[in-house]
């Protein structure tokens, strides 16, 4: 159901400041802002707010200097910035800044979530993978684990081959009262504790999955292992979490930190599938305004018995990591690779832009596309794809065959 132009709501209070605080303080809003005839200032309905052109991967990979708002690349406010980093399931290479504050206000709206619905809050230990290690805002070799009292985070080279036992045992060690992870990633635990007719740790009471799309067999799959329903969420860099499901089942969208629309036809539908657009009513170093994800989904307004009055977002088509096999029985989970790639890009000055993995048995491709300043550098990407691999925590990729093509 395409939304009527002639009823459009009003927009919220959130919108209009995003908006207006764009048009002031980030040069590529008061760029297109200008180019467009827009007037943030003026906004009044959602009408308004639609003729907002929409913000995608490339712009971001391009524009990435003007988008990020004019007080962040000043002291003191420089100094209070998080750099996140993504590949996402279309390869592209995107960082995107946060300030501590916004960064927080939106991970308290989640906690706030958790703790109403499941009960479960900061206070309580939990586990979750990382792809990449960081320190000051730069990409570091890989660390196995990082952790403290309340957090343990394992990296996910650990779930390749026989490493995968280590990481049981880390989980076991450690007790975690809730698990955060990608569906592939609590799949590939399980197995292993099926497989091994091993428990699961026993102060362990909730899970929740995200980064990926769930389905109905992981979700099965993961509950009877763990003897726990898994909550399923939507996350994403540069806008932290967009939906979370209510204990009915639906992922209700998280209206105080994102505003969500699907776009089918380049007008917002409801209860019909089309592209995810969120804007982040949270994130002002960086204001992320009506961003196209590369999901597909749909938004309905469907009442919901747990009383949560927000819209419920169903993803049709999300990322999906999937497993390359290393032999007959271990597999080596894509997240791991996307990270080889990320740490890879980072010492060549970031020259490729997007990359795609096709695998066959233990053959890999890897397709690289190179920004236009780059051409030229294919043996130095190359070269330093392989001795990064050299480094121990990446020695279970080099049982695989390697192609690499650049485009």
């Amino acid at each position: 159901m395409t939304k009527d132009i002639k009823n459009m709501d009003i927009v919220s209070e959130k919108i209009q400041q995003l908006c207006q605080y764009a048009s002031q303080e980030v040069v590529y809003y008061q760029k297109m802002f200008a180019e467009n005839e827009i007037d943030a200032a003026s906004f009044k309905t959602e009408r308004d707010f639609y003729r907002i052109p929409f913000l995608s991967k490339e712009i971001i990979q391009k524009e990435r200097g003007q988008l990020l708002a004019l007080p962040y690349q000043r002291y003191p406010k420089i100094n209070h910035l998080i750099e996140e980093r993504s590949v996402g399931n279309q390869g592209f290479y995107l960082k995107t800044f946060w300030s501590d504050v916004d960064y927080q206000k939106a991970q308290d709206i989640l906690d706030e979530q958790r703790y109403g619905i499941f009960g479960v809050d900061n206070e309580q230990k939990y586990c979750c993978f990382h792809t990449a290690s960081y320190k000051d805002n730069l990409i570091i070799e890989p660390a196995p684990i990082i952790s403290n009292h309340l957090v343990c985070s394992i990296h996910n080279n650990g779930l390749a081959g026989e490493d995968i036992s280590q990481v049981y045992d880390i989980l076991m060690d450690f007790s975690p009262s809730y698990l955060v992870m990608q569906p592939s990633i609590a799949y590939q635990i399980a197995s292993y504790i099926n497989s091994k007719s091993l428990t699961a740790p026993d102060k362990l009471r909730y899970i929740e999955l995200t980064g990926e799309e769930l389905s109905d067999q992981y979700r099965s799959f993961i509950q009877s292992v763990f003897n726990i329903c898994p909550t399923n969420s939507y996350s994403m860099k540069g806008l932290h979490y967009i939906a979370h499901e209510c204990k009915r089942g639906h992922m209700h969208v998280l209206a105080d930190n994102v505003y969500v629309e699907v776009i089918k036809n380049g007008s917002p539908v409801f209860d019909e599938i089309g592209e995810v657009v969120v804007t982040s009513l949270t994130n002002y170093a960086m204001p992320m305004i009506r961003y196209k994800t590369g999901d597909f989904g749909a938004l309905s307004m469907q009442e919901c018995a747990c009383g949560n009055k927000s819209p419920v977002l169903k993803i049709l088509s999300g990322r999906v990591a999937g497993f390359i096999p290393l032999n007959s029985t271990d597999f080596l989970n894509k997240y791991a690779i996307k990270g080889l790639l990320e740490y890879t890009n980072e010492f060549i000055s970031n020259a490729v832009s997007q990359f795609k993995i096709e695998h066959d048995g233990l053959s890999i491709t890897v397709t690289h596309r190179l920004k236009p300043a780059y051409h030229g550098w294919e043996k130095a990407v190359e070269k330093e794809f392989y001795e990064t691999m050299k480094k121990d925590c990446y020695k279970d990729f080099q049982a695989i065959r390697w192609n690499h093509v650049f485009v």
